[in-house]
């Protein structure tokens, strides 16, 4: 018997209380499970025979089996930095998938962490159970957009290599770069400029005050940044982007703050000279 085998006799098995051919079910769907990370090593990996064979786990009584798919799945649900090359994360499910996966997970039993990952990609309040979002009528259509929208992110997240302010009316205009994905952007050489007679330095942020997933334009003055690197450094806001959600900062509709900045200012994207080592690891 195969996996495909086990597969169309399972439920026949465990209607009519064949424990025998319930055990053997069980074996072969185990085994197959148990292959899984060689079948991605191989390219050869089935996510539609995975997805059906824990769908007949659940419905044929094959409960550590089935534990064993939903795992796995809800693993793969919650991978966001897959490996360059390498097809399988949060991005190779289709709607389809989902409308079988969804139903399933309240059958689970989740680690924490692929808890919370579930609820945070779904709940932007974090308010609302895994029940709830189970529940929702559009919820496996929400959680592909979701994927696919952060998946082009951070795409082009790979291919920028800096970003241009312009439009300030001082000197923070010029090109900002940043060491990592979650670093503020900081302008090339980060030199001091004097703003309503401090010297001070400027950066541009995704969060301010508390305000998650809004990014900011912000001084900081020298005296702050003398401190040490264990204080938080008191930084003042200059412009803000109020409906901004994304991983970079919005191109336009920034809104003055400090009495000192009047204009609007604007950003643009600056692409790396060449992304064909991108292209070629497989990630584009």
């Amino acid at each position: 018997m195969n996996a495909e085998d086990a597969k169309d006799v399972a439920l026949f098995y465990d209607k009519y209380a064949f424990k025998q051919g319930c055990m053997l079910c069980y074996e072969v769907i185990q085994d197959y499970f148990g292959s899984l990370e060689d079948m991605e090593r191989s390219l050869t990996l089935d996510l539609d025979m995975v997805i059906d064979l824990t769908v007949i786990c659940h419905e044929a009584n094959i409960r550590l089996a089935f534990e064993k798919g939903i795992l796995y799945l809800a693993h793969k649900m919650t991978e966001f930095r897959i490996p360059p090359g390498h097809p399988y994360g949060n991005v190779m499910f289709e709607v389809k998938h989902l409308k079988k996966i969804f139903p399933l997970l309240r059958h689970a039993p989740l680690d924490p962490y692929t808890h919370d990952m579930i609820n945070y990609m779904m709940s932007a309040q974090s308010v609302e159970t895994l029940e709830d979002i189970i529940d929702r009528p559009r919820v496996e259509k929400e959680f592909f957009s979701y994927c696919q929208y952060q998946h082009t992110e951070n795409l082009l997240l790979m291919c920028i290599s800096r970003i241009e302010l312009t439009g300030t009316g001082v000197d923070a205009d010029g090109p900002y770069s940043r060491d990592s994905v979650n670093d503020p952007f900081k302008k090339f050489g980060n030199p001091p400029i004097s703003w309503g007679g401090q010297w001070v330095k400027f950066e541009i942020r995704r969060s301010f005050n508390g305000k998650q997933n809004r990014w900011a334009i912000l001084r900081v003055e020298l005296t702050q940044l003398l401190l040490p690197d264990d204080v938080d450094k008191e930084y003042k806001l200059c412009w803000w982007a109020p409906y901004s959600g994304s991983m970079l900062p919005p191109l336009a509709g920034w809104v003055p703050v400090d009495p000192m900045a009047r204009s609007n200012p604007r950003i643009k994207y600056c692409l790396k000279s060449s992304i064909g080592y991108l292209a070629m690891l497989g990630v584009l």
